[in-house]
């Protein structure tokens, strides 16, 4: 049955090799928004370098960013705009072309960490207690359109339960408040997401207060806001979820490509095999996955990345890829898969 296995696996393997060509990762975040008062040059010229400087949050996935460092990018803004055309909506908005190839190549010219590639879609759970009543966020609800905004100027998609009869089973307002991470993990498997974002805000008038858990494959990170509206605690919810997920995702890539032998071990069948493979291959970081030997439930890989190894680690384990477990003789670095168990959340909710 073993040797079976590993038959499988080879042909899995050689299948894969030859497909293996690099390709440059597409990087699209999108259209820059900034709102102008008129059409003049003047005007033109501050909205370019202010959108820039979005555009450099947006691909670092951080507000926490060397400004010295940036202004030297955005005091020559028209560098990175490949066009751009006015908008007439509520309010008159220059729409930049970005050119986020050449922004990126500045960016790590200059030390500056990127993240460039797929990001995660993040399902939002909410509850909201107006004091007369706590409820879910209800479909439609000019609320949901607001945050996919500033989601979408931070170059993430929000995705939102459809509270349909199936939801509605699977959670209530009560497993949302408190957190009830394996009910809401669960119930959020349908909509193909890796990470939640779980928001429970109560208040009134010009006083509100919001508590979050960001939940992923192997962690949960928590935070909380007040303010003075509710659009506000919300719209600040999805920055710092963004903030979050940046300082995991976000890396500097070294000047030339980095060998890396690899071992994982309980790899079980050529299912999970071929699933790992792909999963190393989505991410831009690593220019090539190829197979170096094969034995019982272990598979050896070469790997060439632009992350060095301990960044690489980092990135694998926070994604739920891949767990560093000690380093082998000759300095072949040893994985396992991590096991996937439900993270509590970090606070206590029932008095928000």
């Amino acid at each position: 049955m073993v040797i079976r296995l590993i038959h499988v696996i080879m042909l899995a393997a050689t299948l894969t090799v030859l497909s293996s060509t690099p390709v440059a990762a597409a990087i699209d975040y999108g259209f820059v928004n900034v709102e102008v008062s008129d059409r003049g040059s003047a005007n033109r010229d501050r909205a370019m370098q202010a959108g820039i400087s979005e555009a450099v949050v947006r691909l670092s996935g951080s507000r926490q960013i060397d400004a010295e460092l940036v202004d030297a990018i955005i005091t020559d803004a028209a560098r990175y705009v490949i066009g751009y055309g006015y908008q007439q909506a509520e309010t008159l908005q220059l729409q930049l072309t970005v050119d986020w190839l050449r922004l990126r190549d500045a960016m790590v010219a200059r030390q500056l960490p990127v993240w460039d590639f797929a990001r995660p879609s993040v399902i939002v759970w909410l509850a909201i207690d107006n004091g007369l009543q706590r409820s879910m966020l209800a479909a439609h609800d000019p609320l949901i359109e607001q945050m996919n905004r500033v989601a979408r100027r931070r170059g993430i998609d929000l995705v939102w339960p459809l509270m349909d009869l199936q939801d509605q089973v699977a959670v209530s307002t009560s497993d949302v408040w408190a957190v009830f991470d394996r009910t809401l993990r669960q119930a959020s498997e349908r909509y193909e997401v890796s990470t939640l974002l779980v928001g429970r805000v109560s208040g009134r008038g010009e006083r509100w207060q919001s508590r979050w858990d960001l939940i992923d494959a192997t962690r949960s990170e928590y935070f909380a806001f007040e303010g003075s509206s509710l659009e506000q605690v919300t719209s600040e919810a999805v920055d710092k979820a963004v903030d979050y997920l940046g300082q995991s995702f976000a890396y500097l890539p070294e000047a030339s490509a980095q060998a890396h032998e690899m071992v994982i071990v309980d790899v079980e069948t050529a299912a999970d095999y071929a699933q790992l493979v792909t999963a190393l291959r989505s991410l831009s970081p690593i220019l090539s996955v190829q197979p170096r030997g094969l034995t019982d439930r272990r598979v050896a890989l070469a790997v060439q990345s632009l992350m060095s190894r301990p960044a690489m680690n980092g990135l694998l384990q926070r994604l739920g890829l891949l767990e560093p477990s000690g380093v082998a003789p000759g300095g072949v670095q040893l994985y396992r898969r991590p096991p996937q168990l439900p993270v509590e959340s970090s606070e206590a909710t029932d008095t928000l």
